[in-house]
This record gives C-alpha cells, sequence and structure tokens, in this order.
C-alpha cells in the first residue's frame, strides 16, 4: 500500500499539491510539465448525491458537506490528482476495458490522520482513508461511481499526460 501525507493547500490560492502551479485551464505544472487535476467541491445547502464532473484535464468531485470534511476536500484532491497521473480516458471509438472494482475503506486508527493509503492491482484499486475525512455513505457512493466510469479510463505510463513517456 503507498501512503501519502498531505500538504494542506488550498488549490484556490493558485498553488496546488507539492508547490505546483495551477495555469490556466486548470492545468498543474511544475515547470513545464503538466498534469491532470482532480478539485473536489464541497457543496453546502440542501443535501446532494456525490458526482464526478469530467473536465478537459480533470475531473470534479463534488460531495455534499455532511458527507467531506474541510480537511477531507483538500486531501482527496491531492490523492486523486496524484493516482489520476496514471489515469487518461480511453480514446474515442475505443472498446471498453475491463470494470476495476474500487472501494473505499474508512478507518479510525491510521497512523496518522493525514494518511491516505492507495494498494492498487489489475483488476482492483482500494482507498484506505481516515474516517474524520468522508462519511460512510460518500465512501460507499464514490466506490460505486468509480468502479462504473472505470470501463471508460485506461492505465498510462508515467509520463503520459505531459507527453514524456520515454526513459527519465
Amino acid at each position: 500500500m503507498r501512503l501519502f501525507r498531505a500538504q494542506l493547500v488550498d488549490c484556490d490560492s493558485k498553488v496546488c499539491f507539492y508547490r505546483q502551479t495551477v495555469t490556466e485551464g486548470g492545468h498543474c505544472s511544475v515547470g513545464e510539465v503538466r498534469m491532470w487535476v482532480m478539485h473536489v467541491e464541497r457543496v453546502q445547502g440542501e443535501y446532494v448525491e456525490p458526482e464526478i464532473v469530467d473536465l478537459d484535464d480533470g475531473c470534479l468531485f463534488r460531495l455534499h458537506e455532511d458527507d467531506i470534511s474541510e480537511d477531507g476536500q483538500k486531501l482527496l484532491a491531492e490523492l486523486l490528482t496524484e493516482q489520476a497521473q496514471q489515469w487518461a480516458p480511453r480514446p474515442s471509438g475505443a472498446p471498453l476495458g475491463p470494470v476495476i472494482t474500487v472501494t473505499w475503506h474508512r478507518e479510525d486508527s491510521l497512523p496518522a490522520p493525514l494518511v491516505i493509503g492507495v494498494e492498487e492491482g489489475p483488476s482492483f484499486i482500494t482507498y484506505t482513508v481516515d474516517a474524520s475525512l468522508i462519511s460512510q455513505r460518500a465512501a460507499d457512493y464514490l466506490g460505486r461511481l468509480d468502479t462504473e466510469r472505470s470501463p471508460y479510463w485506461q492505465r498510462v505510463p508515467k509520463g503520459y499526460h505531459d507527453g514524456q513517456t520515454g526513459s527519465e
């Protein structure tokens, strides 16, 4: 399992995780290297079910404030952005891929509240998050949405999104 220690940095400040800058159009970059950005919106007011909205260069995860904490919003944006560098939509007209089962486990006893784990295999992705970050309802719903969307995505090599897929 890979562990992520988050840096609580707000993308609204035009700075993304690991001090990467957000450019026009929502791209995140370090120097000339661009990447996909996953945004997490914490919706206030009347309850809305979680949803994932596709953007030109990433996705927007919309979760109600009852389903995600303020820290959870920032931490999930970081985790999902890092994870997204390994994935891309399948090309138009390409056959659908396999279903990847995605599950979100909430744990009360992670080593530190700012640690999120990801375990990934050929047919599954398991996220383990501190229970204070998202509700069980959101965890279940995100797993279902991610699993349903998985045939439309493909794994890509490191550097795919910045056009640098050769050896480094």
